[in-house]
This record gives structure tokens, C-alpha cells and sequence, in this order.
């Protein structure tokens, strides 16, 4: 028997080492060390005559440095992305799916260092984005 709950991951882990520059953090521009995503959709019977489908995906990187020269790097800060679904059947041609892409937003600051002569900051404030699509089924 099917269950109504479908459960994905995935775990990235990347090693890339650049050599002409300098280690220890010496990957390719803007590679994380490390990426994981876990995704869940959940199917509820029985509110209508057709499913409605639930689900959201949680994507992570973590914190990391990348040596760019020997005397640039850049420091990224953590980001989190968290996207979540409801696809609600209307009739049997049409549905409705209600969408939050980036719930519960994480600010972050990147951080770029010039030797010692300057740094630059970068603050990034991202926004959750909703959506309603309409579909209809010839």
C-alpha cells in the first residue's frame, strides 16, 4: 500500500582545492563545503473529492570562508531556504496551489577581507515571496 507521506534528502559534500592559491580554503569561488536539502510531500484524503497535496522543501549551506588570492577571501554566511506547497483540488479541472517560497527568511552578511588594507560587508535582508496559481485542465 502507498503511504500519503513521500520523504526526500540529499546531502552535497564538495572538495575542490584551487592550486595557485593558498589553502586551507583554497575551493572554487562561492563552493560550499556542504549543502543538505530534506523535502516532504504529504498527500491528506478525505477533506475533498479530489487529495489535496502538501509539502516544502528545507535547504541548508553552512557558514564557510573561500580563499580567492593570497591576500583576498570571502566569508559567507549561513543560508536557510524553506519553500512549502498546497496544491487544492477545486473540481475535477481545476485546483488552486498556494505557494511560500522562502519562509521564515535568514538575514545574512558575507564578508569580503582585502589583505588588511579594507573589508567589505555585504548585508542581505531576502523577503518570503507568495503565490496563488490557478489551474485548469482542458
Amino acid at each position: 500500500a502507498k503511504t500519503p507521506l513521500d520523504i526526500r534528502a540529499s546531502l552535497n559534500y564538495y572538495q575542490s582545492r584551487v592550486q595557485g592559491v593558498p589553502g586551507p580554503d583554497n575551493r572554487l569561488d562561492r563552493q560550499q563545503p556542504w549543502s543538505a536539502t530534506v523535502g516532504l510531500d504529504y498527500v491528506l484524503s478525505g477533506v475533498t473529492a479530489a487529495p489535496i497535496r502538501l509539502g516544502g522543501n528545507l535547504s541548508f549551506t553552512p557558514a564557510y570562508r573561500t580563499q580567492q588570492s593570497t591576500e583576498h577571501s570571502i566569508a559567507f554566511a549561513r543560508s536557510r531556504t524553506i519553500d512549502l506547497y498546497a496544491n487544492i483540488p477545486l473540481s475535477q479541472k481545476m485546483s488552486v496551489r498556494l505557494i511560500a517560497n522562502n519562509a521564515a527568511p535568514l538575514a545574512s552578511e558575507n564578508t569580503a577581507v582585502y589583505s588588511t588594507l579594507s573589508t567589505v560587508n555585504t548585508v542581505s535582508k531576502p523577503r518570503t515571496w507568495y503565490g496563488v496559481v490557478l489551474s485548469l485542465k482542458g
